[in-house]
């Protein structure tokens, strides 16, 4: 496909009736060119059959893949078959709020060249009880991302992939052995290879939450948070001027998931470093927080 400014990589697994969602949010975009490109992990032909139904006018490129490849994998294939000069991924929950919005994406690169990825605040729609809020960063929390990404091991001020735009030559992929910590990760490598970045503070997507999503399924489980936090802060733990910020986020992960000693910690490391003694230090502030919990508990 000629002169594709921004492939819109949408990667699917059932739910056809949010993929139409997704799709017709693009299809109404403007000022922009661009390309669809839909990697399903689907058993059925379900999502094949609304693909075909949409139109398009030729915008869209679809692929089943042979056997399911999982989240992540699944965002890097349809990464992979992008052509467009940009990177938009939305996942197939997700849609874009606004005619404009890609466009607006877009301009956040073309404006900053000296940047590789780019996102925007974004429309958070608790699907079960109704609520709904905007997720953006402070001013405050925008000049720490631009000198410090590791940061966002501690708080994920960016957002879901759907919020954020990247060069396809980018050359970090999504990690396939983390779920909840996937985009925290690649924003890292990606920031810390080419800091800088653009930010839009108008919601141009909507991140639609629900109970069918795998990072719901995973958000309870001790043993997966655990790894995954083990195997991102292998690789960010000697940035200066953030020890701080990692302990107080070890310790919050820790109170939040009961964990009380370095053996529970071990058994979930699948081989992953385990830096001993910050952990331990970690374990004893998360013994206060849950002190402080209790005492505040009796006083409520």
């Amino acid at each position: 496909m000629a002169d594709v400014k921004v492939s819109v990589c949408i990667p699917t697994y059932r739910h056809p009736e949010l993929v139409r969602r997704a799709l017709d949010s693009v299809l109404a975009q403007t000022g922009v060119s661009l390309e669809i490109v839909i990697s399903d992990d689907s058993p059925d032909d379900a999502v094949e059959r609304v693909v075909a139904d949409c139109g398009g006018s030729g915008r869209v490129r679809y692929f089943r893949n042979p056997s399911r490849l999982g989240s992540p994998e699944n965002w890097n294939q349809a990464v992979r078959r992008a052509e467009g000069d940009y990177v938009k991924l939305l996942h197939h929950d997700d849609y874009l709020t606004t005619a404009d919005g890609l466009h607006k994406f877009v301009a956040l690169l073309e404006d900053h060249p000296e940047a590789d990825l780019g996102f925007s605040a974004s429309e958070v729609w608790m699907v079960g009880s109704g609520d709904r809020w905007v997720h953006h960063p402070t001013a405050a929390q925008l000049r720490d991302l631009a000198s410090r990404p590791q940061g966002l091991f501690a708080a994920n001020v960016i957002g879901s992939p759907s919020a954020v735009i990247f060069r396809r030559t980018v050359t970090p992929s999504f990690d396939p052995r983390l779920i909840w910590l996937v985009d925290v990760d690649f924003y890292i490598r990606v920031l810390e290879a080419r800091p800088g970045f653009g930010y839009c503070p108008e919601p141009l997507v909507c991140t639609a939450n629900g109970d069918w999503q795998i990072t719901a399924q995973v958000r309870g489980d001790t043993g997966l948070q655990l790894f995954e936090h083990l195997v991102v802060f292998d690789r960010i733990q000697a940035a200066r001027g953030l020890q701080g910020v990692y302990l107080k986020a070890w310790a919050n992960l820790f109170a939040r998931h009961g964990v009380v000693s370095l053996d529970q910690i071990r058994r979930s490391a699948g081989g992953v470093h385990v830096p001993e003694v910050r952990l331990q230090l970690a374990l004893w502030l998360a013994r206060l927080l849950r002190l402080r919990d209790r005492w505040r508990g009796r006083r409520g």
